[in-house]
C-alpha cells in the first residue's frame, strides 16, 4: 500500500480518529459553555419577567374597572363625608385628640370657617369654588401640620391619637381634592 507497514497504518488510523474526537469535544466544549451562557441569561430574563409581571398585575387591580367609582359617585362620597366631617350646627366634629391650644386656635378657626363656607357653596349651587377649596386646604395644612406635630410630641408612645388625627386630616383632605376634581 502506502509505504507504511501495518503499525503505522494502525497509529496514523488511530491518530486521525483521536484529531477527530478531539475537534468534536473542542466543538461541544464551545456549545456547552454557550449553552451554560445562554441559561444564565434565559434565568436573568425570567426573574426580570417575573418582576415586571407582579408590576403589571398591581397596575391592572389599580386601574380595574370594575372596582373604580365613576367620579360623580366620588363627588358625592366626597359630599356625604363633608357633611359628616361638619355636624348638623355647621361645627366640625374634631376628634377629642385635637389640640385646642390658644396658638392653634386661630388656624382651627379659620379652617371651621373655610369647611363652613365651602358646605354653604355645595348646598346652595351643588359645587364649591375652586378658591374656597384651595383656601380650605391651605388652612388645612396652617392647622394639621402644628397640630399634629404638637400631638405626636405630647403622646405616650404606642397611642393611637397621632394616627386618629392624621387620618381624619388625610380624609378631609381627600375630600376637598374629590370635590375640587369637579368644581
Amino acid at each position: 500500500g502506502m509505504g507504511m507497514s501495518l503499525y503505522d497504518q494502525l497509529a496514523v488510523k488511530q491518530s486521525f480518529y483521536a484529531n477527530q474526537a478531539a475537534r468534536y469535544n473542542l466543538y461541544n466544549s464551545q456549545a456547552a459553555a454557550n449553552y451554560q451562557a445562554a441559561n444564565l441569561m434565559q434565568q436573568q430574563a425570567i426573574a426580570t419577567a417575573m418582576q415586571y409581571q407582579a408590576q403589571a398585575q398591581d397596575l391592572a387591580q389599580k386601574y380595574a374597572l370594575d372596582k373604580q367609582q365613576s367620579w360623580a359617585q366620588k363627588y358625592e362620597n366626597a359630599a356625604s363625608n363633608l357633611d359628616s366631617i361638619l355636624g348638623p350646627n355647621g361645627t366640625v366634629m374634631w376628634p377629642a385628640v385635637t389640640p385646642n391650644d390658644k396658638d392653634l386656635q386661630k388656624a382651627r378657626q379659620e379652617l371651621d370657617q373655610a369647611l363652613v363656607e365651602i358646605d354653604q357653596q355645595l348646598r346652595s349651587s351643588g359645587r364649591a369654588s375652586v378658591a374656597s377649596l384651595v383656601n380650605a386646604r391651605q388652612k388645612l395644612y396652617a392647622f394639621g401640620k402644628p397640630a399634629l406635630s404638637r400631638l405626636r410630641a405630647r403622646s405616650a408612645a404606642g397611642s393611637n391619637g397621632p394616627i386618629v388625627l392624621r387620618d381624619f386630616l388625610n380624609n378631609l383632605d381627600a375630600t376637598l381634592i374629590t370635590l375640587g376634581a369637579r368644581s
